[in-house]
């Protein structure tokens, strides 16, 4: 089993995620989160007045999935989240040791992941 983070901008998430719907992904959970990368210490205007963005917006999506969909969940998440400019995101892919469901303390097998199981992290606002 495979485990793919995206970190994307908030703007392209309901792109992704009618991409990833054309692939069988149906139920989509955000977390928003603040990063910081290759845009520190950009600068914005509010008003009249200048100021420092360390941090910017961004949302977070993780899929656990067979290592055979990899390929085509990172197209279809490129493909929807590129604007080509600094702070478009990021994509980590590993391995995953074992997924247990809550509900019975059953052990999934790998065989068992052929479509996604989509899955996102909690809430969590900050700053």
């Amino acid at each position: 089993m495979k485990r793919v983070d995206a970190v994307i901008r908030p703007g392209k998430l309901s792109k992704v995620r009618e991409l990833l719907s054309s692939i069988g992904i149906r139920e989509v959970f955000v977390t928003e989160i603040v990063a910081f990368g290759q845009q520190m210490n950009r600068t914005t205007l509010y008003g009249d007045r200048k100021y420092s963005v360390d941090f910017s917006p961004m949302v977070q999506l993780t899929v656990v999935t067979s290592e055979e969909r990899v390929p085509q969940i990172v197209d279809k998440i490129i493909e929807g989240g590129r604007s080509e400019e600094v702070g478009d995101g990021i994509i980590i892919i590993a391995s995953v040791a074992d997924v247990i469901q809550i509900k019975n303390g059953e052990h999934e097998e790998a065989a068992s992941f052929k479509e996604p199981l989509l899955k996102f992290s909690a809430c969590i606002e900050i700053g």
